[in-house]
């Protein structure tokens, strides 16, 4: 079922004001990509785990968001709306999704939360899935909890960030072979994470991500590849809240990323324009990013496979 914008917004604004003091009302495909899509859905079941050698990172096709895959883990880049529905076409929904991470509260981001925990719940999860996100998430996941179910086994945890360590960001997650950093904008509001494997690294930015925090997660990083959200003025004017796309490929150059998937906040229809767009810059290496695709880096170089 999918859950309506305008009764999560209400949630999320009533429970905000109850445990926030009203800190909410301040937030007001190609065929190659459908061939692609068909072979993940002939693997088999749902939530069925990756090799625990494997470092990938799946795009969905809605929902905004990204399920990343690690040594055996699993981790979920964003909770859009339809992020569910989505995962399920691509027999992605995992139940042992280790960490939710959120690169900051708009609906673009969270509207999805509620049917990701229903989806974890249905697909065998029994215990609390946990969040990270910037400040102001107390609120979002007690909205979250009460769309979700009263169940308690379908249930939101805020997951809190770790020990500052500087330049180095701050580890929210650290399994002792997978660890997981988030590098904060000046203004709290965005977030990039970057996962480190195996002497590689993804990093995954949203919306609210400024040009200096991405650098700043890529720096570190032995090798990077990185998921890149963009807007474009060029294709929709005095609209934008992302990172305009030719800030975004100049970040790409920048940090010098082995492979990038660029991903658009406009519509379908605008695809063969961006893809023109990124298509200009063949030096940054960087893709248009559609759902189903896949960032993979388990071999010696980040592949990027349509």
């Amino acid at each position: 079922m999918r859950v309506r914008r305008d009764l999560l917004l209400f949630g999320l604004l009533a429970v905000s004001a109850l445990a926030a003091g009203g800190w909410l009302l301040s937030q007001r495909s190609g065929s190659a990509v459908e061939a692609y899509q068909g072979e993940v859905k002939a693997r088999g079941g749902p939530g069925v785990a990756a090799p625990a050698e494997a470092f990938r990172a799946t795009l969905c096709e809605a929902g905004r968001c990204v399920l990343v895959e690690a040594g055996g883990l699993a981790f979920l880049f964003g909770a859009g709306e339809g992020a569910a529905e989505s995962l399920g076409d691509l027999r992605l929904v995992r139940a042992d999704v280790d960490l939710v991470l959120v690169p900051d509260l708009d609906l673009d981001s969270v509207a999805g939360l509620p049917g990701f925990a229903r989806a974890a719940r249905r697909a065998g999860r029994g215990e609390p899935l946990k969040v990270n996100g910037p400040d102001g998430l107390v609120a979002v996941v007690d909205g979250a909890n009460l769309l979700a179910s009263a169940d308690q086994a379908v249930r939101l945890q805020v997951g809190l960030d770790g020990v500052d360590e500087g330049l180095a960001g701050r580890i929210v997650f650290d399994s002792g072979v997978v660890a997981i950093r988030v590098f904060r904008s000046d203004d709290g509001r965005g977030r990039v994470y970057r996962v480190d494997f195996d002497d590689k690294s993804l990093v995954l930015a949203g919306c609210r991500a400024g040009p200096e925090t991405i650098l700043a997660a890529i720096r570190g990083a032995r090798m990077a590849a990185g998921i890149l959200s963009s807007g474009s003025t060029a294709l929709a004017r005095g609209t934008q809240r992302c990172l305009d796309v030719s800030e975004t490929l100049d970040v790409a150059a920048q940090g010098k990323l082995a492979a990038a998937l660029v991903v658009p906040d406009t519509a379908k229809a605008a695809h063969a324009a961006w893809r023109e767009l990124i298509a200009a810059r063949p030096e940054t290496k960087a893709e248009l990013g559609l759902g189903g695709m896949q960032v993979d880096l388990t071999g010696d170089r980040p592949v990027v496979r349509n």
